[in-house]
């Protein structure tokens, strides 16, 4: 072989390291989700980026292992469902529906262990969280 195909398939190899190792091309996509216990809304769930959600599970973290887990909250998405960056346990989300008749959502209770589970096409991502038990002392000491 001649020096400059050599060369060519070696400065191709190095750039296809490089793009290997320092870019996210080639690492699958991961859903990141967080959650926040808010007064006025209960928990609302955070998203990394804006997602158009196909289905949304709540359940006990003790549920998760068996083959068919009672589901807290169940929506399921339907056609042209818009994009979110967040949503609210049990509340209504625009182009999704509640994937069972009885639309009772029951609450939350404090110290227990739940998981959220997230899908938007071929991602998947999940969070296990815990509720705080709510407090009525005041946010500070009174003079």
């Amino acid at each position: 072989m001649k020096f400059r195909t050599i060369a060519l398939i070696l400065f191709l190899a190095g750039l296809l390291a490089f793009a290997f190792y320092n870019t996210d091309w080639f690492k699958p996509k991961v859903m990141k989700i967080s959650y926040r216990q808010m007064r006025d809304q209960g928990t609302v769930f955070l998203l990394d980026q804006s997602y158009r959600l196909n289905d949304i599970k709540v359940m006990k973290t003790a549920e998760v292992d068996k083959a068919k887990p009672e589901l807290l909250w169940h929506m399921i998405g339907t056609t042209n469902t818009p994009s979110v960056t967040d949503f609210a346990y049990g509340s209504p989300i625009p182009g999704m529906q509640y994937f069972a008749d009885n639309r009772k959502v029951p609450v939350l209770e404090p110290n227990e262990k739940y998981r959220v589970i997230v899908r938007s096409g071929k991602l998947t991502g999940w969070k296990d969280f815990r509720l705080e038990a709510k407090t009525n002392a005041p946010a500070r000491p009174t003079p």
